[in-house]
């Protein structure tokens, strides 16, 4: 994937770009145009970052699932796999304990919410509760035991949790997968590794086509 070497200046410039127009075309800010104009306008301008997220949105799934099984079995050897998880697993533990431990001290120093207005700061939960949600895959683990939870987590539809852009659950299938494959045969697993690699190269080409335009998205 070849991106271009000034592509984070493109965006700085089309960030501030994007803020000065908003401004202008804004009815609670220059409002150069009439506020019918300035919508149907901005909706044109929108266009190229709606096209980027979609680019990156049709590409996530089959761009996650091919990396993660194209990884498990790089090395070629079960043995190896094992040794790495039990060193990946005590590091991931650590460091998310860390990271955590690091947002709740900055926000008990810096109480970043202190001068929101009460009604502003519900709006904010509601839409982080809506993220959530679609992150699980809508799923409601309040009031589940562990081993409910975890159960839950486990992809048993990969297609819909697909559909639903269910990550977690995404992951965890082409993690499935990826072991699966890794203790067959090589010879039989030749062609489904091949469709695995070319789909990798699919999405970054699709991902190189929404680097081209993430300066024009940005402003839009």
């Amino acid at each position: 994937m070849t991106i271009h070497p000034k592509l984070w200046l493109h965006i700085l410039i089309g960030l501030v770009c994007g803020v000065v127009v908003g401004m202008l075309l804004s009815p609670s800010g220059a409002g150069l145009l009439p506020p019918g104009t300035a919508f149907v306008l901005s909706e044109w301008l929108a266009l190229a970052g709606r096209l980027f997220l979609g680019l990156i949105s049709m590409v996530i799934i089959p761009l996650v699932v091919c990396s993660i099984i194209l990884g498990i079995n790089s090395s070629g050897d079960a043995g190896f796999v094992k040794q790495l998880s039990v060193r990946l697993i005590p590091y991931f533990v650590i460091t998310s304990f860390i990271a955590i431990s690091i947002g709740i001290m900055l926000t008990e120093l810096i109480q970043p919410g202190r001068l929101v207005d009460a009604g502003t700061l519900a709006i904010s939960q509601d839409a982080a509760t809506n993220i959530a949600e679609k992150v699980v895959g809508g799923r409601n683990f309040s009031g589940l035991s562990i081993p409910e939870r975890l159960m839950n987590m486990f992809p048993v539809n990969p297609l819909k949790a697909a559909v639903n852009i269910d990550l977690l659950q995404v992951v965890i299938a082409a993690i499935l997968v990826g072991l699966a494959v890794l203790n067959l045969p090589k010879g039989k697993m030749k062609s489904f590794m091949d469709l695995c690699e070319a789909g990798q190269i699919i999405s970054m080409k699709f991902i190189e086509w929404a680097m081209k335009i993430a300066p024009y998205a940005v402003f839009g």
